[in-house]
């Protein structure tokens, strides 16, 4: 990583960890699922169900476009061809971040070593995967 991707990377940085904080609060909190009885879910269990809460909406959204091309047409909506292909790296992505997420709130019982693991992994792919150009 260049110094110009390492100062880019330290701008990131809070908007993301701002990010992965509500996502580890909403996934761990708001949408924590249990038991009838009260006890908890099992470790892979909990993990699939939050792999499939991150990367639902993803798949739902390239299935939508998708389907219409493959039938024989064109994508759902023409123009977002460039956004629909760059969304499949978001599924890899977000499996790990939902693995990441899950396992280190399960070991500390806070989301926050999570959402700075995850925020660290997803900041440095995001930087280092964009090309940069500037004029001499």
């Amino acid at each position: 990583m260049s110094f110009l991707h390492f100062k880019i990377f330290l701008a990131y940085i809070i908007p993301f960890a701002f990010y992965f904080v509500i996502a580890g609060l909403v996934l761990h909190g708001e949408m924590r699922l249990g038991r009838k009885d009260g006890s908890d879910l099992t470790g892979w269990r909990e993990m699939l169900i939050n792999i499939v809460l991150m990367i639902g909406g993803y798949i739902i959204f390239l299935c939508l476009m998708y389907l219409p091309l493959f039938s024989g047409g064109t994508l759902a909506i023409p123009d977002l061809h460039l956004a629909s292909i760059v969304m499949f790296q978001f599924l890899p992505i977000f499996t790990i971040v939902a693995l990441v997420s899950t396992f280190f709130f399960r070991q500390t019982g806070q989301v926050f070593v999570g959402a700075f693991i995850n925020t660290l992994l997803v900041t440095w792919i995001v930087v280092a995967g964009q090309a940069i150009h500037y004029a001499y």
